[in-house]
C-alpha cells in the first residue's frame, strides 16, 4: 500500500446534485469550476453539506483575497475592492479556472487523504487519542462501541468498512459536528481548554442557497466583516507550516475567514485497510470562547446582559421542532435595533449586496438553518440532524422591508398567541372530558395538561406553516408602505385556520365533554369553575377574533 493516496483535488469525493436530482461525486476542483452545473451539495446529511460547503468557501476566500478574478494578484486593501471583486465574480456566472487551478496545484500536496506525515485535516497527535471504528465516524449513525444502534441505516460490511472518498466526507464533517464525549489524553493541569461539541455543534447554522451551486457559495462569500471592513490575510489550515497536534488547546479567536472556516475542532488519524477505511483516533483540538466570537458568520447571536458586566454575545441554537419564520426577528429583523446586531453575519451580507445593487431588484434568496441534536446536556452523542428554509425577496431586508418587517413580527406574536389559545382550548376540553387539572389549578398544572397543550400548539404551528411561508413569499416591497390588502387577506386567512384548528377539537370532544363538569380550582378558597366544550370553543372564539382583530359574526 502506498504511503500516499486519495489526493481530494483530483479525485472524487464531493457528492453534487445535478440539475436532474441525480447524485455524483466530484473531486475537489470540479466541484469549484463546474459548481454552475450543479443544483447542490448532495452529501449523506445537510450537516455533512454544510461542513464540505465551508471547506469549498475556506478556499475561494483564500484565492480571491489574494488575486482578482483574471488571477493577477490583487490583495485587498479597500473595501469597495471587495464589493467589485464580488461583482466581477458573480456576474461570470461561473467561477474563474486559471486562478483556482493555479492555487490547488500550488498546495497540491496538502491534499491527500493519507500521507506519510500531514495527510489532510488530519494530525499525527491523534494515533495515540481515543481509537474508533468506522460506524461512529459515519454521521449518518455514529455508532460508538457501547451504543450500536437499534435502527442503523446501514449494517455489517456497510459500517465496518468505509470508501476512502466517504471517509473524506466524514472526516470533515466530523471536525466541525463530533460529540462532546470524548475524554481528556493528558494531565488536567495541561488542558487549556474544555470538551465540548466541535465548533459547528455549537451554533445555530444559517446560509444563502442560490439557483446552483455557484451561486451558493458566492452569496456566502462574505468578503467583509458585517461592520464593512476587511478581514484578516486568509489563513487556511493546509497553509499551516505545522500540522496541529497540541490536545485541548485554546486559540485566539480567527481573524480571517479561511482559519475559521477550517478550525481544526478536532485532532483525528484515519486508520485504513485494504484500500478502506476501517477506524481512526480523535482528540480534541482547537477551540476559542464562543463568547463574542463574531467572525463566525452562520450563525444568530444572543445578546447577554448582566448586572456590572459588559455586553456579550453568544451563539443561538436552533430550537429543536421550531419553524425558521417564528425566529424571523433574530435571523432577518436588520432595521430593527434591538435585533439587528443578534443576526446572522450571513444575511447582514446578503442586505449588503442587495443595497449596493449588487443583486437584482427582483431576487428572491433562500435561508437554510442547519443544526445537530446532541442527547442529553452532556451533549455525548448525535441523535439527529435538522434543517430549515426560508425564501424571501431581497427588499425585506433592506430598507424598503423595514415597515414590513415590523408588519411580519406582528403576526408572528399573533401566531404564538393563537397558539397558546389553542393550546388552552384543548386542555379545557380534556378537563371537560374528565383529565386531572392538577392539585394546584391553573398555577400548576399537571405534566399531563402540559403535554395536551404541547401536541396542541404543534398542531397549530402545523396547520399554519406552509400558509405563512407563502404569504412571506409573496411580499414583494417597492415602497416604505405596506400594502393593507395583502394585510387584510393574510388576517382573514390565520383567523380562519385559527378557528378551524380549534374547531376540530370540538368535533373529536366526546360526550362527557360536550356536557363538562364543575371543578375545583382552588382547595384554600373553594373557587370552582365550569369545564364543557361549547363554553371553552366560545372563549376560543372570542380570543382569536380579539387577536385578529376581526368582527365576529353569528
Amino acid at each position: 500500500m502506498t504511503e500516499t493516496a486519495f489526493n481530494l483535488v483530483d479525485e472524487p469525493w464531493i457528492r453534487v446534485l445535478e440539475t436532474d436530482g441525480a447524485v455524483q461525486e466530484v473531486s475537489l476542483r470540479d466541484a469549484l469550476l463546474r459548481a454552475h452545473t450543479f443544483s447542490d451539495l448532495g452529501g449523506e446529511l445537510q450537516t455533512q453539506n454544510i461542513a464540505v460547503l465551508r471547506l469549498l468557501l475556506a478556499v475561494l476566500h483564500t484565492v480571491f483575497s489574494r488575486v482578482d478574478e483574471t488571477g493577477v494578484p490583487a490583495p485587498l486593501t479597500d473595501p469597495n475592492d471587495a464589493l467589485s471583486r464580488w461583482i466581477a465574480l458573480w456576474s461570470r456566472g461561473s467561477l474563474p479556472e486559471e486562478p483556482l487551478v493555479q492555487y490547488l496545484n500550488e498546495w497540491h500536496e496538502r491534499f491527500w487523504l493519507f500521507h506519510p506525515t500531514r495527510p489532510f485535516g488530519q494530525s499525527q497527535a491523534a494515533r495515540e487519542g481515543t481509537k474508533c471504528k468506522a460506524a461512529k465516524l459515519i454521521g449518518e449513525i455514529s455508532q460508538s462501541e457501547n451504543k450500536p444502534r437499534l435502527f442503523s441505516s446501514r449494517a455489517g460490511w456497510g459500517k465496518e468498512r468505509i470508501s476512502y472518498a466517504e471517509a473524506a466526507r466524514w472526516l470533515v464533517y466530523l471536525n466541525g459536528f463530533d460529540d462532546a464525549a470524548l475524554k481528556p489524553h493528558i494531565p488536567k493541569e495541561e488542558r487549556e481548554a474544555k470538551i465540548t461539541p466541535a465548533w459547528l455543534g455549537q451554533l445555530g447554522l444559517v446560509y444563502a442557497r442560490g439557483d446552483n451551486l455557484f451561486e451558493t457559495l458566492l452569496l456566502n462569500l462574505t468578503l467583509l466583516r458585517p461592520d464593512g471592513t476587511l478581514w484578516g490575510e486568509n489563513r487556511p489550515a493546509w497553509e499551516q507550516k505545522t500540522p496541529r497536534s497540541e490536545e485541548l488547546r485554546t486559540i485566539p479567536l480567527p481573524d480571517n475567514q479561511a482559519e475559521l472556516l477550517t478550525l481544526q475542532s478536532r485532532l483525528i488519524w484515519l486508520m485504513r485497510e485494504d484500500s478502506q477505511v476501517t477506524e481512526y483516533g480523535i482528540l480534541c483540538g482547537d477551540s476559542f470562547s464562543p463568547q463574542n466570537a463574531l467572525s463566525e458568520q452562520m450563525t444568530a447571536w444572543t445578546k447577554v446582559e448582566k448586572k456590572n458586566e459588559p455586553l456579550y454575545y453568544i451563539p443561538r441554537p436552533h430550537e429543536p421542532g421550531r419553524q425558521m419564520w417564528r425566529d424571523f426577528s433574530n435571523l432577518f429583523a436588520l432595521n430593527r435595533s434591538k435585533s439587528a446586531d443578534c443576526a446572522p453575519g450571513i444575511v447582514r451580507w446578503v442586505a449588503r449586496l442587495q443595497k449596493h445593487r449588487c443583486l437584482s431588484k427582483k431576487r428572491y434568496v433562500q435561508f437554510a438553518a442547519v443544526c445537530n441534536r446532541y442527547d442529553s446536556s452532556q451533549k455525548s452523542a448525535v441523535t439527529d440532524a435538522l434543517g430549515d428554509m426560508l425564501t424571501m425577496h431581497t427588499a425585506l431586508l433592506g430598507e424598503l422591508g423595514t415597515a414590513w418587517q415590523n408588519r411580519i413580527e406582528a403576526e408572528i406574536a399573533k401566531c404564538e398567541e393563537a397558539a397558546k389559545e389553542i393550546g388552552l382550548l384543548a386542555s379545557r376540553i380534556d378537563v371537560a372530558g374528565g383529565g386531572d387539572i392538577g392539585s394546584a389549578g391553573k398555577k400548576k398544572q399537571n405534566d399531563r395538561q402540559k403535554r395536551v397543550k404541547q401536541i396542541a400548539q404543534e398542531k397549530w404551528y402545523e396547520q399554519i406553516d406552509e400558509p405563512f411561508r407563502r404569504w412571506l413569499y409573496a411580499i414583494e416591497p417597492e415602497n416604505h408602505a405596506v400594502d393593507e390588502k395583502k394585510m387584510a387577506e393574510w388576517t382573514a386567512n390565520a383567523r380562519r385556520l385559527a378557528l378551524h384548528t380549534g374547531w376540530t377539537y370540538m368535533e373529536n370532544a366526546g360526550t362527557d365533554a360536550l356536557f363538562g363538569k364543575t371543578v375545583v380550582e382552588d382547595q384554600k378558597t373553594g373557587k370552582k369553575q365550569i369545564y364543557a366544550a361549547p363554553r371553552a370553543y366560545s372563549w376560543f372564539r372570542k380570543r382569536i377574533y380579539e387577536i385578529y382583530q376581526g368582527r365576529e359574526t353569528t
